[in-house]
């Protein structure tokens, strides 16, 4: 899969275009996976892949995951 960037750019360069709105929609992002009982483990830099939609939207794809815990809610 092709990204636009890393989270890993996104938090070393706090200069990165949309820097703001970016970082609260992986906050979204990241409630929503805790919201619904998914817990994930290993969030170094380098494992959240970013990308921006046709509606100016970021999509957070996960990789690593052999480091997540999953819950009923």
């Amino acid at each position: 899969m092709e990204s636009d960037l890393t989270f890993r750019e996104l938090v070393e360069n706090p200069d990165y275009p949309d820097n703001e709105n970016i970082l609260r929609q992986f906050i979204r992002f990241s409630y929503n996976l805790h919201e619904n009982g998914i817990e994930f483990l290993d969030h170094s830099p380098g494992n959240t892949l970013i990308k921006k939609d046709e509606e100016g939207n970021y999509q957070f794809f996960l990789v690593d995951l052999n480091r997540m815990n999953f819950y009923q809610k």
